[in-house]
């Protein structure tokens, strides 16, 4: 390869990855039981992700290390009424995700803190006692309690700010931020 001012031309090109076959990996049977989940250095489109979250129930702890692709991660993390995927998720770390936007990743914690104070039994209003709809029952009876994110870790990602992190702190999480070099006088 030629090289160009230090470093070559492939490497200059993209420096992401494309998960290539990715159907081969989730025949994996041991996929389900996966409680960590990293990512380094790849390309994820929404298809791939909504797969990645879908086969890994079990997951709790999710890392994006340069990653392209990861606000896909965060969108297939939302809750959808009353299906919430990955209900024991507890650990976010992104690292270098230059694509993620705040809104991808605070209504997503938002929607989980929510679906983690949601009652899972019927609620009573007044004297009258409120049921659950049969099709959220369903839901509900295959699935475990949720838990709440407990911490986020977000470095290097060049949308995100400050603001965004003191918001996340606010909603009881435990966030450790650091902002982008990018324009920084050393």
């Amino acid at each position: 390869p030629k090289v160009n001012g230090g470093s070559c031309d492939m490497c200059t090109e993209t420096p992401y990855a494309s998960l290539q076959r990715v159907e081969s990996i989730f025949r994996d049977p041991r996929l389900g039981a996966l409680r960590r989940l990293e990512l380094a250095g790849v390309s994820i489109d929404r298809e791939c992700a909504e797969n990645w979250i879908g086969y890994t129930p079990s997951l709790r702890e999710l890392v994006c290390d340069f990653t392209r692709g990861a606000g896909e991660l965060l969108g297939a993390l939302t809750p959808r009424s009353a299906i919430v995927p990955c209900p024991g998720l507890q650990r976010i770390e992104l690292w270098g995700c230059d694509d993620l936007l705040q809104d991808m990743l605070i209504p997503m914690v938002e929607a989980r803190l929510k679906a983690s104070e949601r009652p899972s039994t019927p609620v009573a209003v007044g004297k009258r006692k409120v049921k659950v709809l049969k099709r959220i029952e369903r839901a509900e009876a295959g699935a475990r309690s949720v838990v709440k994110i407990q911490s986020i870790k977000v470095g290097e990602c060049k949308l995100i700010s400050e603001t965004d992190a003191a918001k996340l702190a606010s909603l009881d999480i435990e966030v450790d931020w650091s902002p982008s070099v990018e324009g920084m006088d050393f």
